[in-house]
Parts: structure tokens; sequence; C-alpha cells
């Protein structure tokens, strides 16, 4: 299995316990997990470097005239024309290394923030657009240079659809929206399950956060009860099977810990039991 963290603010290590990098990291104590903390402005530093070589590499002073000389600056600042958040793709490109490769039977994703995740999810339909018109400017000087550079392109390109592909097929791909047992949290939940039904993306379920413990306490107690009905009306308004994670003092950390809150772990609907990791 391969764990990738798409957030600029990794903590994958931290949770891991083991030193994670931006090349996939076997987890220590572990046969078969491996995990990877995308580097975002490396992989944007080699793209723009990439495009950059392949472009100039192809100029000849021999070549002349003003459409050429249009499509030149166009070529030379493709990055700068690409669409917003293009330093994105790093998450969408390396998903779909990892799919295409087959190395991994699953592969679990750590988003980043609801925002920077509807942008990856949204990049798609974007990029196939700049991708497609940069790539026929570039077919028209294929002979004269241009071919490395095409062929990049249309790798790019082969990539993005095969993400696009990816994230609708229920059998390839899975959400689980994580949310918090509060009154509050409920609508922006909502939201999330209905824009990824919009897109037709496969939500599974709903994870509601950070419940508080059977206690003694007659206050703590009332509040972990007002989490489940909360947790309850989120199951019945949104119409997805919710699960359970406990809160804890602190986050967990290695291994062991990992599986205890696994372990912790309970679905609100007795048909749906999840059994421990």
């Amino acid at each position: 299995m391969l764990l990738i963290s798409t957030d600029p603010s990794h903590s994958l290590s931290d949770v891991l316990q083991s030193r994670l990098t931006d090349t996939e990291t076997q987890v220590k104590g572990t046969k078969g997990l491996y995990a990877r903390e995308i580097d975002f402005a490396n992989w944007y530093a080699n793209l723009r470097r990439t495009i950059k070589e392949k472009a100039e590499s192809a100029f000849g002073p021999e070549v002349k005239g003003q459409e050429f000389a249009i499509d030149r600056d166009l070529i030379r600042n493709l990055i700068e024309l690409a669409p917003h958040g293009i330093d994105e793709l790093a998450a969408m490109f390396l998903l779909t290394d990892a799919l295409t490769q087959e190395r991994f039977k699953r592969i679990v994703v750590d988003p980043a923030p609801v925002g920077n995740t509807f942008r990856i999810l949204e990049l798609p339909e974007q990029l196939k657009t700049w991708l497609t018109a940069v790539h026929a400017v570039l077919l028209k000087y294929r002979a004269k240079g241009f071919g490395p550079l095409c062929d990049h392109l249309a790798a790019m390109l082969k990539h993005t659809k095969r993400f696009e592909e990816a994230i609708l097929n229920p059998a390839e791909c899975r959400f689980v929206v994580v949310t918090r047992g509060e009154e509050m949290a409920t609508p922006p939940a909502e939201r999330l399950v209905e824009y990824l039904k919009a897109k037709k993306l496969p939500v599974e379920r709903v994870l509601v956060n950070r419940v508080l413990p059977k206690t003694t306490c007659p206050v703590t107690e009332e509040r972990r009860n007002n989490e489940l009905a909360n947790a309850k009306n989120d199951e019945k308004k949104i119409g997805l099977p919710v699960t359970v994670a406990p809160a804890l003092g602190r986050h967990p950390a290695g291994l062991r810990e990992l599986k205890a809150f696994r372990t912790a772990w309970y679905a609100l609907s007795a048909t749906s039991k999840i059994k421990a990791a």
C-alpha cells in the first residue's frame, strides 16, 4: 500500500514516526507500507526547467517570421500562461504514475485542506484545454526540433485524462469526507458531499473525527452525547454511512498507537459494523 500526502503542511512523518521524503519510502516496522510527502516546489521547478530546456533546444536562427515569433514567446512562457494552480499538478501526476505502474494494490491520499483539494479535482478540465491548445502549436513545428517537447506535453495530457478517469471510477477511487461531531460542522460536510456527487465522484462515507470517549463526568458525557447525536444527524441528512473516530489526548504516533486508534473506530449503523484493523 502507498500513502501519499498532498498537503503542503506535511505531518505523515510525525504520525508514522518514519522519515519521509519526496520519494516512496518504506515505513519503519512494516513490510508492505510505503509513504511519500510530495515536494510541490521541487516538482514545479523541475517542470519549469524541463519545458524551458526542451523549448530552447528547438530554437534556431534560421527560423524567422512573425508567426513563429509569437509561437516562440508562447512556448518560452508555457508555465506563466498555464492555468492557476499548475504547481498542484504534482499531486495529480504522481498519483497517476502510481496508478499506471500498478505497484500497489491500494493508494491512500492524505489531502490538503478542502480548498486545495477542490483545485486539484477541477484542474483536469482546465488543463486539458490548455495542453490541447499548446500541443496544437507545437505540432506545427515538430519537424523543426520541437518533437521532444511535443511528446512531453502529449504525455502530460495523457496523464491528465488518466487521472480524470480514475477519480470517476468507483472501482478505482473512493472519497471519505472527514468532519467533526459539532452542529456547525454539518453544513460544510453536506456541501462537500454535494460537490463531490455533483462532480459524479464516488463518495463512500463520512468520518466523524475526535468524538469524546465515554466518561463518568456528566458535563463531558453530555457533550459526547451531543456529538453522537450530530453524527447520527449527519448520517440521516447526508445519506452516507458514518464512522466515528474517538478523540485522543494527542495525535497518535507510531504504528502501535495507530492500530489502537483504528481499533477504537466504530460505525453508527450496526449493519455496517467495521472490523478492527
